[in-house]
């Protein structure tokens, strides 16, 4: 299956329930409030971080089942029943874990009403039960993935996420807003969403039944999945720690201001995301991918360079519109530095699955350890001396350095920094533009028009032939 078609149904897979988010937070904010808001950024935030349970046995199994050439022998479905069976009894683990953490950290350390930890003291019950859903899920979507069945993929996604934004919605806004009602909802989804992904399994892969667990390849998939795991642990902590320590010091209504800019900011990762899923298997089976490397890179600079500099113009009005003028002028600054470091970390998607899928999880995984101490020191001065404005630099120079060193480590630099170098200097012209809009309308418009113009002209200039001449067929 070509790569522009699985790219094109994870975009679709990724696009449908972000339409559905833009459309109902809103509706959530009015439903829940701000601080209840604040307080389910943080849930899922733990959720996601005990995530790291699955031992990277999600990613490990995709790279083992692609890289897996007879179809016609068991060792496919050896891997994913052994890599399921390890996961399960994580995942339980990492829940029992995470329960007195959370406890103590939204009933001690949470800047919080009153009012509100009764209704988390009961939903950190469903938090827990969420991790081993999350781990299992992994490895189940990592066995499909791994044989390139993107499109059941998207299909069960697709349908759990649109359930998982919509159905919360109703019961916040007709029944109640109570955290543990909405979390038991979302839970249900999240397991019928596990029955049809193993439903998939059992169609794409064969000889499923009997289970054959096989604990000699467990070392192997451990192997992979230690250094993925700590990819996993670091890469999140130094995505979201900032969240936390917002809540910690200045409270949940500035988590809020923080988290809102950033996720939808960060809505431009599913490009990214959806071209390195696609490109992992081919990656993980192909002994000289260099081409396809470089052609990953110029269409992804193509493709986000114009986008962010829209993003970054737009920003202010967008959430103006969206939510209310006062939020714009609290969270606008904030959503435009961060758009600036995804732009990076977007182009790191590339290097960071290449280098993962020839089974090096351990170069990406040395990198993010020797970032992390270095994120967290000025990460919390940071805070204490400029407020989520000072997390939103350093979050976006951290990402900025990630992005340099996994080029650099990948050691494939060849015809890409040019291109690179000047779609940033658009970037950083747009982000001037949006500065100087409200003090000075000529200049700001005038530095938006020549951000745009640039940023499409690169974009065209540097997009590999193929799709150009895609383009122009049509």
């Amino acid at each position: 299956m070509s790569i522009s078609r699985n790219t094109a149904l994870n975009l679709g897979g990724a696009f449908i329930p972000i339409a559905l988010t833009l459309g109902t937070l809103p509706l959530y904010l009015n439903a829940i409030g701000n601080e209840r808001f604040g307080v389910i950024s943080i849930v899922w935030i733990f959720v996601g971080y005990f995530g790291l349970f699955d031992l990277g046995l999600g990613r490990a199994t995709a790279q083992k089942i692609a890289s897996t050439t007879d179809d016609n022998s068991t060792q496919t479905s050896e891997i994913l029943w052994t890599a399921l069976t390890i996961n399960t009894a994580f995942g339980i683990l990492g829940g029992s874990i995470l329960f007195p953490i959370a406890n103590w950290f939204f009933l001690e350390k949470f800047n919080i009403q009153e009012e509100l930890k009764n209704e988390i003291i009961h939903a950190i019950p469903w938090m827990a039960v969420a991790v081993p859903l999350t781990t299992i899920t992994g490895v189940i979507t990592g066995a499909l993935e791994g044989k390139e069945k993107f499109l059941q993929i998207n299909i069960i996604n697709i349908t759990s996420t649109s359930a998982i934004q919509i159905i919360p919605l109703i019961i916040a806004t007709y029944i109640s807003p109570n955290l543990s009602l909405l979390l038991c909802a979302i839970i249900s989804i999240k397991i019928l969403t596990i029955i049809l992904l193993f439903i998939s399994c059992q169609k794409n892969i064969r000889y499923i039944y009997p289970a054959k667990i096989n604990f000699n390849i467990a070392p192997e998939l451990f192997k992979f999945g230690g250094w993925v795991t700590i990819s996993s642990t670091i890469t999140p902590l130094m995505v979201m720690l900032d969240r936390f320590m917002i809540g910690a010091i200045s409270g949940a209504t500035s988590v809020t201001y923080y988290t809102i800019p950033f996720n939808l900011a960060s809505r431009i990762t599913i490009i990214p995301r959806s071209l390195s899923s696609a490109l992992f298997p081919k990656f993980a089976n192909k002994n000289n991918n260099n081409e396809l490397y470089i052609y990953a890179i110029k269409t992804l600079l193509a493709a986000i360079t114009p986008l962010t500099i829209i993003g970054i113009i737009i920003m202010p009005q967008f959430l103006s519109w969206w939510i209310s003028h006062e939020f714009a002028l609290e969270a606008a600054p904030t959503g435009i530095i961060i758009l600036i470091g995804l732009w990076t970390h977007s182009l790191a998607y590339i290097p960071y699955a290449q280098l993962q899928a020839k089974g090096k999880p351990d170069v990406v995984a040395k990198c993010h350890l020797v970032e992390l101490p270095f994120y967290l020191i000025t990460l919390y001065f940071a805070l204490k001396n400029f407020g989520i404005i000072g997390a939103a630099v350093v979050w976006s120079v951290r990402a900025s350095i990630d992005a340099i060193a996994l080029f650099y480590l990948n050691k494939n630099i060849n015809g890409i920094v040019k291109p690179v170098f000047l779609s940033f200097l658009m970037i950083i012209t747009s982000s001037a533009s949006s500065y100087y809009i409200s003090s000075n309308k000529i200049a700001g418009i005038a530095l938006a028009i020549i951000s745009l113009i640039g940023g499409f002209a690169l974009a065209w200039k540097h997009a590999p032939k193929k799709i150009l001449n895609k383009i122009k067929l049509r």
